[in-house]
């Protein structure tokens, strides 16, 4: 028998139902949770953050690769990860997501 009429012979018992309408509700919840997180218009975008960590390093966004952005949490914190290059340093930034304040900066010159 094949797993898609396992689900619909499952889905017609009883107990099938239950375990059914359970693991429904929670793929549901679980994508709220990350729909919210995901679009919280609290938060600063991505593209923010990087704009914000560019302008405080002192050069222009036309100037600058090797871009990479994360997102991590510093207890309840949401804080961006940032790194970037031009054509005389390597920056690395931490961006508090809510605020847009620079918590750290750092510079390596090449």
């Amino acid at each position: 028998m094949s797993i898609r009429r396992e689900v619909v012979a499952l889905k017609h018992t009883s107990t099938g139902r239950i375990i059914f309408l359970v693991l429904l509700a929670v793929a549901l919840i679980a994508g709220l949770v990350w729909y919210s997180e995901e679009n919280d218009d609290s938060w600063i975008s991505r593209s923010e953050a990087i704009h914000i960590a560019v302008r405080d390093a002192g050069t222009k966004e036309g100037l600058v690769y090797d871009v990479s952005v994360h997102l991590r949490r510093e207890g309840q914190n949401p804080v961006y990860e940032i790194a970037f290059r031009n054509f005389s340093a390597i920056y690395t930034y931490e961006v508090n997501a809510l605020s847009g304040e620079v918590l750290n900066r750092n510079k390596t010159d090449t």
